[in-house]
């Protein structure tokens, strides 16, 4: 095996590791944040006006969504809360990169 294959083969699992680490890391931060969330909720009651359960009225909960300021479902608020902490976190590296350049 030459040398520039040795070398190839080095730079390619080197690429894999750092794949698997940012991986790594992005789970982590969801776990972060989903250990963290505490969603704003709201319950709505809606008369089904369509199938079998026609007129009946049922309840729903509702989850606020952060980054697009409306009410949605769990999982789509959950979204949210990561999207506004991710914003956030590129915002403050862009001040800080602009702090170092002056």
């Amino acid at each position: 095996m030459s040398y520039e294959s040795k070398l190839e083969q080095s730079f390619t699992r080197l690429q894999k590791l750092k794949f698997s680490l940012q991986v790594e890391n992005i789970k982590r931060f969801i776990h972060d944040a989903r250990r963290r969330w505490k969603p704003r909720t709201k319950e709505v009651k809606a008369t089904v006006y369509h199938g079998k359960n026609q007129g009946d009225v049922e309840s729903h909960t509702l989850y606020w969504n952060e980054y697009e300021c409306s009410w949605t479902t769990k999982e789509m608020a959950f979204n949210g809360y990561v999207f506004k902490k991710v914003q956030q976190i590129l915002n403050n590296e862009k001040i800080e990169k602009y702090n170092q350049s002056t």
